[in-house]
């Protein structure tokens, strides 16, 4: 019988801690997920806002037709031809487009003429439009930079 009754006391000393450790394992989950991340900032400017003046502003005869260009449009001024790529949102927020200059040798699908084998044979840039603004800018060609790149 004292067997018994010792077995009987060991079973719910285990059943006690058994339950005092579910319930900080509980606390615990709840405080660490109630809690907010730590702050985090960087010391490098990550994405700058560009200086118009500096940029190369796109002709204001080509802005009506940038406004309403859709994916694959091409776009004809005289003798020059622009087939629009399709739009997004950039990181600082301006609507971009990219877009390929055609000319006689090459296709009228913007995909094809993205890819990277067909880089020798189009003039592939990039055009945005600021948040607010009306005008269009001319992106610089980043692989055509005369700046390091390590200065960012």
């Amino acid at each position: 019988m004292r067997l018994v009754n010792n077995m009987s006391r060991f079973i719910s000393v285990i059943s006690g801690i058994k339950n005092i450790l579910m319930a900080l394992t509980a606390a615990l989950l709840l405080v660490a997920c109630s809690t907010a991340p730590r702050h985090v900032s960087s010391s490098a400017q990550l994405v700058k806002e560009p200086d118009f003046q500096q940029k190369e502003a796109i002709p204001e005869k080509y802005w009506e037709d940038l406004n309403h260009a859709e994916n694959g449009q091409v776009i004809s001024h005289r003798e020059r031809r622009f087939q629009i790529g399709q739009a997004y949102t950039s990181a600082l927020g301006h609507i971009c487009k990219p877009f390929v200059e055609l000319n006689g040798n090459v296709t009228s699908n913007i995909e094809s003429s993205m890819t990277e084998e067909n880089t020798n044979s189009v003039n592939k840039r990039i055009v945005c439009q600021p948040k607010g603004y009306r005008f269009w800018y001319l992106v610089p060609d980043i692989k055509n930079l005369q700046e390091p790149m390590s200065s960012l």
